[in-house]
Parts: structure tokens; C-alpha cells; sequence
């Protein structure tokens, strides 16, 4: 049976993976926009993935000001990029 301090741990474990997933999906938003001039269809993807508004993915919404808010409702997650399978049948280079 759960105790009222095990309750309260597992209620701090869960804000603070709440605000570490929150701190990262922010860096990724903000390298998404970066990236955009360079590789225009990888950083909509991303952009998308993190429900970023078409009007708020300029340099202009760096920084905290334009920040994904806390609790969030994002789409389901989809790869980017294609897996990369490596040719096993090229044995001439190792």
C-alpha cells in the first residue's frame, strides 16, 4: 500500500520529468528554427511535431518569449529522418 510520502515522491518524480521533457522539447524548438535556412522540410517536421504555430518559427520567436507552454497537447511523434540501414553486402570497405 502506497504511503502519503511515497505518493508525494512519486508526484515530484513526475514535475520534474514534466520540466526536464519541457526544457528539451524548448532547446529542440529552438534549433528547429535555427535550422530552417539549411534544411527547410527536417525543421517544419520538427516544428510540427512540437505544435509550433506557422506565424511563431521565425528568428524573432527565439528565446523564452515564444517558449512551449507547460502541458501542452502535442500530435503523436513521427520520424524526421529515414532509419539508416547500413548495406551489409559491401564487404570491399569495412
Amino acid at each position: 500500500m502506497a504511503t502519503t510520502e511515497t505518493v508525494s515522491r512519486i508526484a515530484d518524480l513526475e514535475n520534474n520529468l514534466g520540466q526536464a521533457l519541457l526544457g528539451k522539447s524548448e532547446t529542440i524548438r529552438q534549433v528547429a528554427i535555427v535550422l530552417q535556412p539549411f534544411m527547410p522540410d527536417a525543421a517544419a517536421a520538427i516544428l510540427d511535431q512540437l505544435a509550433v504555430a506557422g506565424d511563431a518559427r521565425s528568428f524573432e520567436h527565439l528565446g523564452e518569449g515564444a517558449a512551449i507552454p507547460a502541458g501542452a497537447e502535442l500530435p503523436k511523434p513521427s520520424p524526421v529522418f529515414p532509419r539508416f540501414v547500413e548495406d551489409e553486402t559491401d564487404t570491399a570497405n569495412p
